[in-house]
């Protein structure tokens, strides 16, 4: 081991730019190949008569020469006949959607609009010299109808993203006007300094130049969000051409986003996100949104009507000049002013993703009073819905369709047969599979599964088929009139695309789907030599002994899941088909299935030529997420690489029922951390890592339970990456987007009431009681720290002053330390080329401080 801490930074090194090792050009050309993989991102439907559809898959792939991700197109004809004769649909290549921020289809498939950065973002200025903010293409079925250039003064940037943006724009019911969510306009210049100062402008005559100042500063939303306006409604009118900013409220007050149209196209409904939550009255600046469910939100409703005589401009609705060619689309009643927007759900604490039934008489929404309501940043769902007549709700308050289910989900011989509550961030745009049944995509423990809510019973179900032997998870892409779309795929399966068409009368069950066929478009996602490793590949899902079901009655404390190689003479089986193909038993899923994948004998871990493969215990961020046992090119590759990877799924994760995930806040740093302990004692005693130890590999809470793990049991782990992690909450009160975070999972149920600007003296000795750095003089194993710039959720000087502080305790003996910093990453690490150098970097700092390693 080094005698010393290794502190680097990102260019820290002067003189030329250094080649990658040469014993890492395996690691490099596999993790390429891995990132190479493009992922399904989104899909939709437009029915046909005769019952066909037309299906558009939206792809991204990973350009880690550019540091983009490119997207794609693929389109697919779906008929019955075809999918009864197992024939591949007819997909056309891939088309790449060039320079394309986003792409927004009209329900009948007809329209489409793409988004594209205008001059101020390095697109093109606009003809005669302006310079417009966004560019919104609008194309028919075989031309383009028209590019509308939208300059700054009406609005700016577009949100493209599931949390304001939601699942995309909404088109009215003709599919005329089109409503999407945008920064709210650029507010006027700061205050003009130097210059001439008897009343010349500098643009009439020669002077001393002159400058503007920078002006108030406003608030943002936080991580991912950092210098970006409020986001505000707008509609873009194609009969008139033009767009115009939504009424829809106080924009110094609220921020709106998530908009539909009503049934008849003269209301938009909307989620409006108040700037001062209630819920921490102690804090008074905005908090941070991306990721935190348990800010309050609310349904409500705008008026609209349609640009007719008298229209007015948009100086008459919202008191702000607009530039020429941008009129207003909307009409103010004789004599009156504009209608105010409507509140839709007085008395709820949070409601979300609105959708409309494809009747028009059911309004369904989503909400997460239960995190707002405890301040745990997620929580599980509830499901309701407003009845809706004409031009509004009926009289009287929401129903419940799926409630927050309490307690611990009921024990059996499968965890998996027990609905554990809904746990869904978003309803697809395309959610209805008939008149009465909505689909959408919910944690189940460690999957992900494709659930079916009744409208006229209030049931809900799973409708995609169980784990089974490889553990697969599902998630929804769209369903419509009869179609419904889905992707499969596993840890070392990558996503497949599957369809179910329901004939009248038939309803969607685990056995409804098959798998859909694109042919070429499908042959070569994966590079074949990955291709080939992957399929060597298993997942086995790590349980706690029997009877180990929590001292505080929140049900299992853990689960895991294990990706590993699959040993010496391991047979093919249905576990591990090849990429693109369905698995041989899609159609017969049982409880057994799972029950085979769930560890309770020793499993061979060992590859081809008996080299010992290092365990990578892996805890994710949160803490109120979950591993779900989706495809990750990254662990893939990982795997692939000769780690075998334990994903942990702790106390306080989603998918296991509200009682669970309720019992970690107040006990971070001692449920997580023996929850992570005992999965890894389970796993090691059924052969994981067998002969070559184990590593700890965490971001954000993950990497909190990283350092925890490293100073509370240094004996167990050779080496520990962390990924902006959380390690003085002391200290990231004072710096962090969310504050609240800190008080709630240090003190629990008392953290709302006691979070506060200043911290009390007890907080602070409160938050470095429960914090890694408490244990920071027992670690000694080499530790790399992974962190992003622009961070503002767990902000770089968190884990700076830990890596200070082990080197001030531990001195010369102290372990090895590495940092790299990212400069213009945030806390998600996730630009290509960032994703690519920090996990080289990983596979090379646990080559080297791994067991049998010269440097330890």
């Amino acid at each position: 081991m080094t005698r010393h801490p290794e502190l680097q930074g990102l260019g820290a090194e002067a003189g030329p730019a250094r080649q990658p090792p040469s014993h890492l050009e395996r690691e490099c050309e596999f993790l390429e190949a891995a990132l190479s993989i493009p992922g399904l991102k989104g899909g939709w439907l437009a029915p046909r008569p005769g019952g066909d559809a037309v299906l558009a898959l939206q792809y991204a792939q990973r350009d880690l020469a550019a540091n983009t991700q490119r997207r794609s197109l693929v389109h697919a004809r779906l008929s019955e006949a075809g999918l009864e004769a197992g024939a591949p649909a007819a997909a056309t290549p891939a088309a790449e959607m060039h320079g394309a921020l986003a792409c927004w289809a009209s329900p009948s498939g007809r329209r489409r609009v793409l988004v594209r950065a205008g001059a101020g973002a390095g697109g093109s200025a606009a003809a005669g010299g302006a310079a417009p903010g966004t560019i919104l293409e609008v194309w028919g079925p075989l031309r383009l109808e028209r590019v509308v250039s939208v300059p700054e003064a009406v609005h700016g940037s577009v949100f493209a993203d599931p949390w304001f943006g939601g699942a995309g724009p909404s088109w009215s019911p003709d599919e005329r006007s089109l409503v999407y969510v945008a920064e709210a306009p650029a507010p006027p210049p700061g205050p003009a300094w130097g210059g001439a100062r008897d009343g010349r402008k500098e643009s009439e005559s020669a002077g001393p130049a002159a400058w503007h100042g920078v002006g108030p500063a406003r608030d943002d939303w936080g991580e991912r969000y950092t210098g970006r306006r409020s986001p505000s409604l707008f509609v873009l009118d194609t009969g008139s051409w033009s767009v115009a900013r939504v009424a829809a409220g106080d924009a110094d007050a609220y921020s709106m986003g998530q908009p539909v149209w009503t049934p008849r196209g003269d209301g938009i409904v909307f989620v409006r996100w108040p700037h001062a939550p209630d819920n921490f009255p102690g804090l008074t600046q905005r908090l941070g949104i991306v990721y935190c469910f348990n800010r309050p939100c609310h349904l409500a409703l705008a008026p609209w009507l349609q640009v007719g005589a008298g229209a007015r401009d948009e100086a008459a609705i919202e008191g702000a000049p607009l530039e020429a060619g941008f009129q207003g689309a909307a009409e103010a009643p004789a004599g009156g002013s504009y209608p105010a927007a409507t509140l839709l759900t007085p008395g709820m604490s949070s409601a979300f993703s609105p959708r409309f039934s494809p009747d028009g008489g059911t309004l369904v929404f989503l909400s997460q009073a239960a995190a707002v309501e405890s301040g745990a940043h997620a929580a599980s769902a509830s499901l309701h819905a407003l009845t809706w007549c004409g031009a509004g709700p009926a009289p009287g308050p929401p129903h419940m369709l799926v409630g927050v289910e309490a307690g611990a989900p009921p024990a059996g011989p499968d965890p998996y047969a027990a609905f554990p509550g809904l746990y869904s961030g978003l309803i697809p745009a395309q959610p209805w599979v008939d008149a009465d049944t909505l689909l959408l995509t919910s944690q189940w423990r460690s999957t992900t599964a494709v659930l079916a809510v009744s409208l006229s019973a209030r049931s809900v179900q799973r409708v995609s088929p169980p784990p089974g032997p490889d553990h697969a998870s599902w998630n929804l892409l769209a369903a419509d009139a009869g179609w419904a779309v889905a992707t499969r795929s596993s840890l070392h399966q990558p996503p497949s695309p599957y369809v179910a068409h329901l004939g009248r009368g038939e309803a969607l069950g685990p056995t409804s789907w098959a798998h859909l066929d694109l042919g070429d478009a499908e042959d070569d996602a994966v590079p074949p030599e990955l291709a080939a490793t992957l399929r060597t590949l298993r997942t086995t899902v790590v349980c706690p002994e029997p009877g180990d079901d929590g001292a505080d009655g929140s049900g299992p404390t853990w689960e895991a899941l294990l990706l590993h190689a699959a040993g010496d003479g391991a047979p093919e089986s249905a576990s591990t088909p090849t990429p693109g193909e369905p698995p041989a038993n899609i159609d017969q899923p049982t409880s057994a299935d799972h029950a085979a994948t769930t560890a309770d004998h020793m499993i061979s871990t060992g590859s081809s030529d008996s080299t010992p493969r290092p365990l990578l215990l892996m805890p994710h961020g949160g803490p109120h997420s979950a591993f779900s046992s989706e495809f990750s090119p990254v662990l893939g590759a990982l795997c692939a690489l000769g780690h075998d990877v334990l994903l942990v799924n702790y106390r306080g994760s989603t998918g296991f029922g509200e009682a669970s995930l309720q019992a970690l806040p107040g006990r971070v740093g001692e449920l997580d951390v023996g929850d992570c302990l005992a999965a890894l004692r389970r796993a090691r005693a059924l052969g994981a890592g067998a002969g070559a130890g184990a590593a700890v590999v965490g971001g954000s809470h993950g990497g909190f339970l990283a350092g925890h793990l490293l100073g509370q049991a240094p004996g167990d782990f050779f080496a520990g990456v962390l990924r902006n992690p959380v390690l003085d909450l002391g200290l990231m009160v004072q710096l962090s987007d969310i504050p609240d975070w800190c008080y709630v999972e240090a003190w629990g149920a008392e953290g709302a009431r006691r979070a506060r600007v200043k911290p009390l003296s007890e907080d602070l000795d409160r938050f470095h009681a429960v914090s890694p750095i408490a244990h920071v003089d027992k670690v000694t194993a080499p530790m790399l720290f992974l962190l992003g710039g622009k961070d503002r959720r767990v902000p770089l000087r968190d884990a700076q002053q830990y890596a200070n502080a082990l080197r001030v305790l531990r001195g010369e003996a102290g372990p090895a330390t590495k940092i790299l910093v990212f400069p213009e990453d945030n806390h998600a690490l996730d630009s290509p080329q960032t994703e690519f150098e920090q996990w080289i970097t990983a596979l090379e700092w646990l080559q080297r401080h791994g067991p049998g390693s010269t440097t330890m």
